[in-house]
């Protein structure tokens, strides 16, 4: 094989990062987005609302997407929130307090705060939060109990008021081979779930190869119902004695994609990792596979089957990763926009960050120093217009269309296919969330 001038150097800095050798991709495929890049204004941002988290001073704070006012949420000015998230109708948010070290959610108004009730957690645990979308309970809060347990309680938001229901086991790593535990060292810890998937950041211990970070693909067994063990991770075929990372890990709404910041991952000429010096410069997207699915090399996973690989705008391709370091993702509900945070010793502005992933637009949200910790987005036109509208006279006509329909607050009510009985009253009057093919509609039952 000939690489010629521009290759050689590629080749070996692959070969001095890995111990072994990298054969560089012929060329970049069409869904690199490292040219393509914009840099995007406040006054086009979509319609919606973001909250946010400072690592500067207490409080849990909120502005619109368009222009930037920071808004203290009331009741929450005593706390050190990270780990923030939101439900798919942005009403509800779920977060850490680190002061206290306990979980709660709360309104977007600040009304309704209630203490999540955690159960056989470990000293200085729980580590991270998040809300379950779409499990066997509709509606879970998660949380790292231990460094080895994943643990989530059943919620209802529907009355106006929190009501909590069963804790139970998520995932146990306790079999996992070289200590394998969830990456514990920062509050940030990620682990997101949806449907019977879930994504965390592993850690050998011990062993033969220690120290070693990698991403953890995580299939919740029985739908979802049961609890995961390390036997129930999808894995790498060639998994190098040094870490890989994996950092910023969100999921799409539907579980079916992983957003996060590749590290040692993929082709250094066509992606934003730490071989080609742009490690926290941007993302990749790629599916989640399941236990069952076959293995693959690191490199092939995004390579082969990568949806999109995304650059930050070009003024920001510098420094190694504490330098200028994008992360902390978070997936919006409509899963076209992503927002993060930006970071790091050479930042002027940190702050918070809008992506359209689609067209690989980056906007800044906040203006000035604003160390943000931890965000969290709503985008209102994730729901684009009424797709439809049943009236008591046409009877059950249309009851159901085709894609996937969710409640307001997130929670699935069917998979229905196009031709499916159009006579199943199992939907009631409201406002429904429509997913087909990457779109999202609502619409009515009357």
């Amino acid at each position: 094989m000939h690489f010629g001038k521009a290759g050689w150097p590629l080749l070996l800095s692959g070969i001095l990062a890995t111990g072994g050798f990298y054969i560089p991709w012929a060329a970049c495929p069409a869904w690199v987005k490292k040219d393509q890049v914009t840099t995007g204004s406040l006054a086009n941002a979509p319609t919606g609302w973001y909250i946010y988290s400072r690592s500067d001073m207490n409080g849990l704070f909120k502005s619109t997407l368009k222009s930037f006012s920071q808004q203290q949420i009331p009741n929450t000015q005593n706390d050190k929130p990270i780990c923030v998230e939101m439900t798919y109708d942005g009403q509800w948010i779920v977060y850490l307090n680190t002061n206290d070290v306990t979980i709660y959610v709360i309104k977007n108004d600040g009304t309704q705060k209630t203490e999540v009730p955690v159960t056989g957690v470990d000293n200085n645990y729980p580590r991270s939060t998040g809300f379950y979308v779409n499990s066997s309970n509709q509606l879970e809060i998660i949380y790292l109990a231990t460094s080895l347990v994943v643990r989530s309680v059943a919620v209802n938001l529907t009355s106006g008021t929190p009501q909590f229901g069963a804790t139970r086991d998520l995932a146990d790593l306790s079999n996992g081979e070289n200590g394998l535990i969830f990456e514990v060292e920062t509050w940030n810890t990620t682990i997101h779930a949806c449907r019977n998937h879930l994504i965390a950041q592993g850690l050998d211990t011990y062993g033969p190869k220690p120290q070693r970070y990698y991403p953890l693909f995580i299939t919740i067994p029985n739908n979802g119902a049961g609890t995961a063990t390390a036997s129930d991770i999808w894995m790498f075929n060639d998994l190098p004695d040094t870490s890989i990372y994996g950092c910023g890990m969100t999921l799409t709404a539907d579980g079916s994609k992983l957003l996060y910041n590749p590290g040692s991952q993929g082709d250094p000429a066509c992606i934003p990792n730490r071989e080609s010096h742009l490690d926290h410069k941007g993302f990749v997207i790629v599916p989640f596979y399941e236990t069952s699915a076959p293995q693959m090399g690191r490199d092939e996973l995004i390579m082969s089957h990568g949806i999109s690989a995304n650059f930050c705008p070009v003024d920001y391709r510098f420094g190694i990763h504490t330098d200028v370091d994008f992360t902390e993702w978070m997936l919006t509900r409509n899963s076209r926009f992503v927002v993060g945070l930006l970071q790091g010793d050479m930042v002027d502005e940190p702050g918070a960050w809008l992506v359209d992933w689609q067209s690989n637009t980056w906007t800044q949200l906040t203006s000035g120093w604003v160390p943000v910790r931890d965000v969290a987005a709503f985008v209102q036109d994730s729901v684009s217009g009424v797709a439809w509208r049943m009236r008591p006279d046409r009877g059950n006509a249309e009851l159901r269309p085709a894609g996937e329909v969710y409640t307001m607050q997130g929670r699935k009510v069917t998979s229905s296919a196009a031709g499916r009985d159009r006579n199943d009253h199992s939907l009631l009057s409201g406002i429904y969330i429509r997913r087909q093919n990457n779109n999202s509609r609502y619409f009515i039952i009357q």
